[in-house]
């Protein structure tokens, strides 16, 4: 029945449970009864709390990241502050996509779904342009297969819809938080070298430090985007979760270096971030062609007089 979503049969299996005579099935069949209706609906239909529970993980998630760091206004910034928006009548508990659409045509605007594998081998997305929305599953293939429809129940409207996968991967790095995150799209090989070269990075200790010596994001994550070249600033910015996130593109280049531009939505609260004048569609390629290339003084050798 669960597998299946027959709960009309769910009657006669309690019937069943309690003539065999076993007590613990029989007590187990006798509350089900208690709560029937509930129940049948839960053996019926697709909707379930999964997204609610997947919610409730992310918050504890990150209770635990600053237990000992921090104390309940963060946690608040965290975690309330996404929800306390003002609701359209009748959508109470779901955001409103940034840019709408009319009469059930896909949705323009790409959705970045950042996937991460929790601590009991489950795995949980969560979604820039459905602010709140933490949706989880047992399995990344139960995630994919569910996700039109919880997009669907979220926007209130049919699909199709533009996604794009993110994976994440989190260290603990020299008594901090540091994850890298790789979009699987048409340039997954040139993330995955970037990823790669990441990782030969985070095995030189002293080098390992200075990756999370940046810009964090709102739960103190130093979130590094595998990059190519190709990729521009609005791409990246979609992937920006409301004011105050921030991320690091890193970008492979010449034999085994990393590039590293910082990206962040000030919330006017860090001095140290200022506002780039660049359009969204400035490619990477174009900012690291700016970027200057300083030549060392040359030593003038000194002649004794």
């Amino acid at each position: 029945m669960i597998t299946e979503l027959t709960g009309q049969n769910l009657p006669q299996w309690i019937s069943d449970a309690r003539a065999g005579g076993l007590p613990g099935i029989s007590s187990f069949a006798k509350g089900l009864e208690q709560d029937l209706d509930a129940v049948t609906q839960g053996l019926t239909s697709r909707w379930n709390s999964g997204p609610v529970e997947g919610r409730v993980n992310h918050v504890k998630m990150i209770k635990r990241q600053m237990f000992g760091r921090a104390a309940l206004p963060l946690l608040g910034q965290c975690e309330l502050v996404p929800w306390g928006g003002p609701r359209h009548p009748g959508q109470a508990g779901r955001s409103q996509p940034r840019r709408g659409i009319e009469g059930g045509e896909a949705m323009s605007e790409q959705i970045h779904l950042i996937i991460r594998l929790s601590g009991d081998g489950g795995v949980y997305a969560t979604l820039p342009q459905a602010p709140g929305l933490v949706y989880g599953r047992v399995s990344l293939e139960e995630l994919r297969s569910d996700l039109d429809a919880v997009l669907s129940f979220h926007f209130g409207r049919p699909g199709p819809f533009d996604v794009i996968e993110h994976h994440e991967r989190h260290y603990d790095v020299a008594d901090r938080e540091l994850v890298t995150r790789l979009a699987i799209d048409e340039h997954r090989d040139q993330r995955q070298a970037v990823y790669e070269r990441i990782g030969q990075v985070l095995d030189v200790p002293g080098q390992a430090a200075s990756l999370v010596s940046t810009v964090v994001n709102k739960v103190g994550e130093t979130v590094y985007v595998c990059a190519v070249p190709s990729d521009t600033l609005g791409w990246l910015a979609a992937q920006i979760d409301g004011h105050g996130d921030a991320l690091v593109a890193a970008l492979a280049i010449a034999d085994n270096l990393l590039l590293t531009l910082p990206i962040a939505s000030d919330d006017r609260t860090h001095p140290v971030w200022f506002q780039g004048s660049s359009p969204p569609e400035t490619r990477l390629s174009e900012i690291v062609q700016k970027i200057p290339v300083v030549t060392p003084p040359q030593v003038t050798s000194l002649e004794m007089l």
